[in-house]
């Protein structure tokens, strides 16, 4: 298990779209993406990642959590943007 977090951060990019952004955390080998409770993405290897396809003027909160051969992180705190 992994003991170090990731800080996340949201932007957004666009009409419809918000960019993830987190710090590198040491020995992770990905990263999973949650929107509330929802997985939205698994086995990220970079440390961003684009939601496209959202609904403007409604907020939308993501976390994200560090994975490696040993489990998974608790997730991050939570980033929240409105595109």
């Amino acid at each position: 298990m992994l003991e170090a977090l990731p800080v996340l951060a949201a932007e957004v990019i666009g009409k419809n779209s918000i960019e993830l952004s987190w710090n590198s955390v040491f020995s992770a080998t990905s990263y999973n993406i949650y929107q509330g409770s929802s997985q939205i993405a698994t086995n990220i290897t970079e440390t961003t990642f684009t939601v496209e396809g959202l609904e403007t003027g409604t907020e939308y909160c993501f976390q994200v959590s560090a994975v490696n051969e040993l489990g998974e992180s608790e997730k991050s705190n939570e980033a929240c943007e409105t595109p």
